[in-house]
């Protein structure tokens, strides 16, 4: 009896601990215009920049909401295993510049060199690469408890597994992401209840790219699909970005020390509430780093070739399954996936496309470009499609990063008829034929 109640004091404990380290947020938010560096670290970019903290139900006259279908990134995490294994190097590159420093040859100010100073890294060659961190929880926390409290009546903080249907990759990442969506859901009280299913492998919802062999062939192993942002790297705004960084830090930098630097202020910044030692690049130096990223991404995920979306019909197939299937016994679908999956579902819904493509020569011509993973891909990023039974009908909201998207030929800040949501999007499963568009035969890239 004694074992029982302190185990249920601890868990007590666990619980409160989770919901106050959890409850900060951040007041900074990014907008597609705005400078700030933490604006532009790409799919890095911490969830909290972005979050729409307001929790106020959602309603809409003569509307009642009756299910929700959630695709959503994992939150923040450890790096990949190439910048682990960079941190011998970034330790001896600080000692190499604070060395410059004290020769008064670099251009830093006396808060960069004193943040250089006492700046420890925070993972070793030892971390596991891509391991969901802190504040990856603390993103899944705060975003599902959000929803619940939008949406009480189809999300009581008590409930079990008749509620919510949870689908994941067998990655670390993901699995701990709907872990901690599903804590915040149930609002710390039932946690104990709900059982977390077995991570899925090759999902056609969760990770169709892996099985779409033309793409894999076609694209993704494609140097074709690759040689804008190597073209842009090779530019001269990158050069003169390389010669202007290495005067400033008064050691010589290439283009791989520089993306090094970037990637651990981004890595950083998402993880601290404070800023980094490494970010140290200018404003415009950031941009050229998210170009490059956007360009990447653009060709292999986005409009670059059709195929890149076209693959992404399955997600959309099971939403509407998901939301005309009287069988279904849930009101919750949720599905935990990577940013290939995200972006190219963004492009499928044809909302973010901007008037020319994305090539190594519009970097200027760009900068006001709808494709900025920064603000679209972030971690913890997160679609919702919310349906409404209307005194008109069945609607459909879709929000993106907790506000709501106007999609083409709907209506305004209102539901979706369901009809017209078929109409712009008719993926039923014929019209949705993965495995042919996934053969190696000729796939489109007009």
């Amino acid at each position: 009896m004694k074992n029982r109640i302190h185990c249920c004091i601890v868990y007590y404990v666990f619980i409160q601990l989770i919901a106050v380290g959890f409850a900060s947020k951040s007041d900074f938010k990014c907008s597609k215009n705005f400078a700030s560096y933490r604006c532009r670290l790409n799919t890095r970019t911490p969830y909290r920049f972005v979050a729409n903290n307001n929790e106020t139900e959602i309603k809409f006259k003569g509307c009642t909401a009756k299910k929700i279908w959630f695709m959503i990134r994992h939150g923040a995490r450890l790096p990949e295993p190439n910048i682990l294994s960079e941190t011998k190097n970034l330790q001896l590159l600080r000692d190499q510049i604070l060395t410059k420093c004290n020769l008064s040859k670099c251009n830093l100010s006396t808060v960069q060199i004193n943040r250089l100073k006492n700046w420890k890294t925070q993972f070793t060659e030892a971390s596991q690469p891509r391991m969901l961190v802190k504040e990856g929880e603390q993103e899944l926390f705060g975003l599902g408890q959000r929803y619940q409290s939008r949406f009480p009546n189809l999300m009581p903080k008590k409930f079990t597994n008749q509620t919510i249907k949870l689908k994941f990759t067998n990655k670390q990442r993901t699995a701990e992401s709907a872990r901690y969506f599903t804590i915040g859901l149930s609002g710390n009280n039932s946690f104990q209840k709900v059982w977390l299913p077995k991570p899925v492998s090759k999902d056609a919802v969760l990770q169709f790219s892996s099985t779409c062999d033309s793409w894999l062939d076609w694209v993704n192993n494609n140097r074709t699909a690759s040689e804008q942002y190597e073209m842009f790297e090779s530019s001269t705004v990158v050069r003169k970005m390389l010669d202007d960084l290495s005067a400033r830090l008064g050691v010589k930098v290439t283009l791989e020390t520089a993306r090094l630097i970037y990637d651990v202020c981004s890595y950083e910044t998402a993880w601290n509430k404070t800023k980094s030692a490494w970010c140290l690049l200018k404003s415009s130096d950031y941009k050229i780093f998210e170009f490059i990223k956007d360009l990447k991404t653009y060709w292999t995920d986005g409009y670059g070739y059709p195929l890149n979306y076209e693959q992404a019909c399955p997600v959309l197939v099971d939403m509407f399954t998901f939301f005309t299937d009287e069988r279904q016994e849930y009101k919750i679908s949720a599905y935990f996936s990577h940013t290939s999956n995200i972006l190219k579902t963004f492009a499928l819904l044809n909302i973010i496309k901007d008037e020319f493509p994305l090539r190594y020569d519009t970097f200027e011509k760009s900068r006001n470009r709808n494709w900025r993973t920064s603000l679209i891909n972030t971690f913890a990023t997160n679609f919702a499609f919310i349906l409404y039974d209307c005194d008109t009908g069945p609607g459909i909201i879709v929000q993106h990063q907790e506000r709501i998207l106007n999609l083409p030929g709907c209506p305004k800040n209102t539901p979706c008829p369901l009809d017209t949501m078929k109409n712009n999007y008719p993926l039923v499963p014929e019209n949705c034929n993965f495995q042919k568009m996934c053969a190696l035969a000729n796939p489109s890239h007009e």
